[in-house]
């Protein structure tokens, strides 16, 4: 699948998790991708100052999808719903237009079944898109035919609204609307860090 449009990468985005494959996740971030941690989750502690990017985030999936860690297990099956219709507006940060970057909110509910339980993040998460005309790219995507392309979209930041509490408190970046679900205090962030 080629994400052609704000929506498809998210529905990419999806299809990747619920397949866990992490050779077909390596085509969603920009060369220049971060993810914010929700605001108050101690997982993100260490990324404060050093940020989360494209080689954590797909270093992660290696292991989450297929490989595992010395401590964790691989997930034996996941599961990503969307709760409530993807919603795209204009992204605000600043000095971003609106032509090449969107704001993509889903509600989220995420099961990882791992050998010795279901690990379950329910909640917000935003994706910054941007077109891929103008996104980033680093040498090993040049490398694997990737190019700019006005026909496709990219994630350029994703940032966990699992915690949060009112629209973009605490956040390094304004992030859209809040229309949370009921938070089970497990975020993406240690998700993440746990399989890091």
């Amino acid at each position: 699948m080629v994400p052609a449009s704000p929506i498809e990468v998210a529905e990419y985005f999806q299809w990747c998790w619920g397949n866990r494959d992490p050779n077909a996740y390596q085509q969603l971030f920009t060369g220049d991708y971060e993810f914010v941690f929700a605001t108050g989750d101690s997982a993100g502690n260490f990324y404060a100052t050093t940020p989360w990017t494209r080689t954590d985030e797909l270093a992660c999936a290696d292991h989450l999808f297929r490989d595992g860690t010395p401590t964790e297990p691989p997930a034996t099956s996941i599961t990503l719903d969307y709760v409530q219709a993807l919603d795209v507006q204009p992204d605000p940060r600043p000095r971003m237009n609106s032509k090449w970057h969107e704001l993509v909110t889903a509600q989220v509910l995420l099961r990882v079944n791992l050998a010795d339980g279901t690990k379950e993040i329910r909640g917000p998460t935003y994706f910054y898109v941007v077109r891929g005309d103008s996104a980033q790219m680093t040498a090993d995507m040049t490398a694997a035919g990737f190019k700019p392309d006005s026909t496709r979209w990219w994630i350029q930041q994703w940032a966990d609204g699992t915690l949060q509490s009112a629209p973009g408190t605490g956040a390094r970046h304004s992030i859209g609307p809040a229309r949370t679900l009921p938070s089970h205090g497990y975020t993406w962030g240690e998700l993440k860090t746990q399989y890091r």
